[in-house]
């Protein structure tokens, strides 16, 4: 078996449990022919990079599963022929798969901050902070508080 992940672009207004039904026929797909589902994440409503099919918005799934090369040809023809799908890629992320390895490094990613600490505040930046992050246009590329007063030393 392969290492696989499988995401998939749906009409955006379709009813949640004619979505829901569209992602349980192809995860069906994939388990029926033996395939292992590591992951189903469906990422919701997002706005599409270009326009597809008169749409500008698409409701986004990902499948990260191990299969056999011919089950991906089927789920992909499945796909192609679905009128509710906009688009779909499947990428090839290791040739051989091993259940235990993959659970081992998932393991390992799991985050070592506790739930209850805050999270780090330096992600929402404001326009304050940006103004601070600037680099210095100096040629030494040393930052100077000094700001303005420094190049009226260096002119003189």
């Amino acid at each position: 078996m392969r290492h696989y992940e499988t995401v998939f672009i749906m009409v955006p207004d379709l009813p949640d449990e004619e979505r829901e039904g569209i992602v349980e026929r192809y995860h069906k797909v994939l388990t029926d022919s033996g395939s292992d589902m590591l992951v189903v994440d469906d990422w919701g409503r997002r706005r599409l990079a270009y326009e597809i099919k008169n749409f500008t918005k698409g409701h986004y799934v990902l499948f990260e599963h191990a299969s056999e090369p011919s089950i991906i040809a089927e789920l992909e023809r499945q796909m192609r022929l679905d009128d509710q799908i906009l688009r779909y890629l499947t990428v090839k992320i290791e040739d051989t798969f091993d259940k235990a390895a993959y659970e081992a490094e998932k393991a390992q990613k799991v985050p070592s901050k506790p739930a209850d600490e805050p999270e780090d505040e330096s992600e929402d930046s404001t326009p304050e902070d940006e103004d601070r992050e600037k680099p210095s246009e100096e040629a030494d590329g040393e930052s100077d508080e000094k700001g303005e007063d420094n190049e009226d030393e260096e002119a003189e």
